[in-house]
């Protein structure tokens, strides 16, 4: 990660949110919640993202996959499930058709078919597409199989 996206809070669906797009900030060991006038240095939106995933996002997905399916993936693979949870959502494996098409896949081995329903994960927001959205999904499916 080169850059913190937003150093100062914008609004953002439903919640004011800084940093890599969280609405939450690790600041001196604690979290805080976002507000309209919070503001972020890039040390501290990396480890706030950092913690994210170690706390919240990988175990989360790691639960909804289930240990045994969860092990069996490389880091890459983690990875890209991580990326997608944490820009969908943490419950989009249970939640979501494409989440339990990428679960029901790896669950028979099938990894072509985990990254083909990565890739065929959310690019709008609002009723709006998004070409970012669209990247990130080809991307993450990309690295899912590398």
């Amino acid at each position: 990660v080169q850059t913190c996206a937003l150093p100062i809070s914008k609004w953002d669906v439903n919640a004011y949110r800084l940093g890599f797009g969280t609405d939450k900030i690790l600041r001196d060991g604690k979290i805080e919640i976002v507000n309209q006038n919070s503001t972020v240095t890039r040390d501290e939106a990396l480890a706030t993202l950092d913690y994210e995933i170690k706390n919240t996002y990988a175990p989360i997905i790691a639960q909804q996959l289930g240990s045994e399916n969860w092990e069996k993936l490389n880091d890459k693979q983690k990875a890209s499930l991580v990326s997608l949870g944490y820009n969908a959502g943490p419950y989009f494996v249970n939640a979501r058709d494409y989440g339990k098409r990428i679960k029901n896949a790896i669950s028979n081995n099938d990894m072509n078919a985990a990254s083909a329903a990565i890739a065929s994960g959310p690019t709008s927001g609002g009723g709006k597409f998004y070409q970012g959205l669209a990247d990130r999904r080809k991307e993450e499916s990309q690295i899912f199989l590398a």
